[in-house]
């Protein structure tokens, strides 16, 4: 084999490798999976304790939806937004306990795209 022709089968086996990745990363069963840890991360779900376990088919589909939005916005993948959105729940960690209470519940806190914004932000607008 010559050198360009293992560079170039090198190159289609990596791309093969990250194809398989990202349909892997698609199929249904990930993207609930992914849906269900964010509803958990969700600060209302935090204050009440809730595991995979409570979450409710309304709360998963305005997820999934939310998911499906920003990876159309982003030009991304579902799943990739749907870490995107897992990781910004983490800000949540920096308001007090007590207000997290204040946070809309999991349709509408995806449907107003709440997500999006800071904590901060949300904790006292009228929306």
């Amino acid at each position: 084999m010559e050198p360009g022709e293992k560079n170039a089968h090198k190159a289609g086996r990596e791309f093969a490798r990250s194809l398989t990745r990202q349909l892997r990363d698609l199929s249904d069963e990930s993207l609930g999976e992914l849906a269900n840890q964010i509803a958990v991360r969700h600060p209302r779900s935090r204050l009440r304790n809730l595991t995979e376990r409570d979450v409710g088919d309304a709360d998963t589909k305005a997820i999934l939806d939310a998911m499906k939005d920003e990876a159309q916005q982003t030009g991304v993948t579902m799943a990739e937004a749907g870490r995107m959105m897992l990781a910004l729940l983490d800000a949540w960690d920096e308001v007090p306990r007590e207000k997290w209470q204040y946070a809309a519940a999991i349709p509408t806190f995806y449907k107003r795209a709440d997500s999006r914004l800071e904590p901060k932000n949300l904790l006292w607008s009228d929306r």
